[in-house]
């Protein structure tokens, strides 16, 4: 079977006339009433918003899928896919409502939330969706030809869950209010930028899947070339972004080997435990976890960084994260037990000190009694 004909039976099953357009005015039909701006919309959009935010926040990993599975930004890309697909206006506007609709409620709530709580910075879970390249293109592209394709077969509607998952709509949106809470521009642009690829490729690759589908009215669309330019357009910054990404890889390698076999320092006295750059200092900041013997002196640490830039060819700050470690080996010696130091003694209270010898003693009738004299001590032939 070739692959051309294996494409069809996959996408384009045997059917009549009339059932393509019973399958055509029943897709269209519940596309229309799953994009619209209802009541149960809003509600999906503000508490799929809220976990977003509140898992950036805490950096929790699970937090953040469970707002990527109620997914509610779905809906309406798809009724954008299908009107591009069969040149709908009405169906374009009703989805393209919504979609707004969710973008500016998203951001609006999550910059909220990140003004109300005001950290001082935020976890990696918020910078890792400030920095998309082609590799999260093509996670849309597949996750929207899955939404598509799972629109048409019924019986693959579980697989919506899984596409939010991948392609995770609402926490860029998220991260979009986070960081222009704090006014870091820079990231609030690269979290829009990720959230463009990822509703362009959607659209894109769902009107490519309904048309293979057989599922569309027209045979051609200005929405399929719209968003072949719009993809076009995106693709340079997200290039860019993976050839940066690519060069600061293998840069983050070289450094690794430089560090591990030209320097004595690292080589040999420190055990280097991890390597973490941060690009976005200048100059680029260099930071290494290490267990060592002997403290690091500042010395050491001038002089590894004076060979990096050499390398490097540019300004490098470095900083060691070292954590102390005790060898110990069965081969030594047994310690020699001190024995216990003796309780301290109680000191003894010194006796009182004997009143002088008065002149004479009162006695009650009145009368004196002389004091009796002191004894001489014997006499000595030191003391006649």
């Amino acid at each position: 079977m070739s692959s051309k004909s294996l494409l069809k039976t996959i996408f384009t099953p045997r059917r009549s006339p009339s059932d393509i357009d019973r399958v055509c005015r029943e897709l269209e039909r519940n596309i229309r009433r799953s994009s619209g701006l209802t009541q149960s919309y809003l509600f999906l959009v503000v508490t799929s918003a809220s976990v977003a935010t509140l898992g950036l926040l805490a950096n929790s990993v699970a937090v953040i899928i469970g707002a990527m599975l109620i997914a509610p930004v779905l809906q309406p890309l798809r009724g954008l896919a299908l009107a591009g697909a069969n040149g709908s206006l009405r169906l374009l506007k009703r989805a393209g409502l919504s979609l707004i609709v969710a973008i500016v409620v998203a951001i609006t709530l999550s910059w909220f939330l990140g003004r109300l709580v005001a950290l001082p910075e935020y976890g990696s879970e918020v910078l890792a969706r400030t920095n998309p390249n082609l590799l999260d293109l093509g996670v849309a592209v597949v996750a929207g030809s899955v939404a598509a394709y799972a629109s048409v077969k019924h019986n693959l509607s579980d697989a919506i869950a899984g596409t939010g998952i991948a392609v995770a709509l609402m926490p860029p949106l998220a991260t979009v209010g986070l960081t222009l809470a704090q006014g870091d521009w820079q990231a609030s642009g690269g979290a829009m930028l990720l959230f463009l690829t990822n509703v362009v490729g959607i659209i894109l690759a769902a009107i490519v899947t309904f048309k293979l589908m057989g599922v569309t009215r027209q045979k051609t669309s200005r929405g399929l070339y719209l968003s072949l330019f719009l993809t076009s357009l995106l693709s340079i910054p997200l290039g860019l972004s993976f050839w940066e990404s690519l060069q600061n890889a293998r840069l983050q390698r070289d450094l690794r080997d430089i560090l591990l076999t030209e320097t004595i320092t690292v080589g040999r006295q420190v055990q280097l435990l991890g390597v973490s750059i941060n690009w976005n200092r200048d100059p680029i900041e260099v930071q290494l976890q290490v267990r060592a013997l002997r403290p690091v002196t500042p010395r050491q640490v001038d002089l590894v960084e004076t060979f990096l830039e050499n390398k490097l060819k540019r300004p490098v700050r470095l900083i060691f994260f070292v954590s102390s470690s005790v060898e110990v080996t069965s081969d030594e010696p047994p310690a020699e037990e001190t024995p216990l130091p003796a309780p301290p003694t109680p000191a003894v209270p010194a006796p009182e000190a004997t009143p002088a010898p008065a002149e004479a003693v009162a006695e009650p009738s009145g009368q004196t009694t002389p004091a009796p004299e002191p004894e001489l001590p014997s006499a000595t032939p030191e003391n006649p």
